[in-house]
């Protein structure tokens, strides 16, 4: 699996590059960041609630070059196929949130990601087959990156956010439509922050 997302310890140099062209683009600088969703990489797990979804665990390699990337698999309803913490997040009135997740097409090609909120919490489509973000709402500003070999980082950044939710959608319009059983779309770390 190449190419690989790698960690590195606390106060170790690291250097960053265009993972699509390898074009190097020098220190990687980042500030401390708290991941606010438990399991982020467990969705068959019960901290995550399974709305007409279900999952199959460690079915594809994931970014980190690990057999953990999870499938959520729509059932045969006519509703939104989801997951989304089983417990919400406590965040901070007015603060900035942004909900993140790696995201592969599989029979479907769109991730609808949803951070809800009794305000302005931002939703965004993206297009997992072609690499862009479609419509986005409410207040949120999404982005998309290409982490290698068909998975990308979808982002949706937005104030005063309350949950994560991690949708698919059939056409990129709506996120409520009829399920088949079987299709669906690989998902693997998702963060809150």
């Amino acid at each position: 699996y190449i190419p690989q997302l790698l960690t590195a310890a606390s106060g170790i140099s690291r250097f960053t590059h265009n993972p699509t062209t390898d074009e190097s683009l020098g220190l990687f600088i980042e500030e401390s960041r708290t991941n606010m969703a438990t399991y982020s990489s467990q969705f068959d797990n019960a901290a995550w609630t399974k709305g007409n979804s279900t999952i199959t665990a460690d079915t594809i390699v994931a970014p980190d070059g690990t057999l953990t990337g999870e499938k959520i698999v729509e059932d045969t309803a006519n509703a939104r196929h989801q997951v989304y913490p089983l417990t919400t997040p406590t965040v901070v009135s007015g603060s900035v949130y942004t909900l993140s997740v790696f995201a592969k097409a599989a029979e479907r090609t769109f991730l609808y990601l949803y951070e809800d909120s009794a305000s302005t919490g931002g939703t965004a489509f993206f297009n997992l087959a072609t690499g862009t973000v479609g419509s986005v709402a409410s207040g949120g500003v999404a982005t998309m990156t290409a982490v290698g070999n068909g998975w990308y980082r979808c982002t949706v950044t937005s104030s005063a956010g309350t949950q994560g939710s991690y949708r698919m959608s059939a056409d990129g319009i709506a996120d409520t439509y009829t399920g088949d059983g079987t299709s669906g779309i690989f998902i693997w770390g998702a963060q809150l922050e």
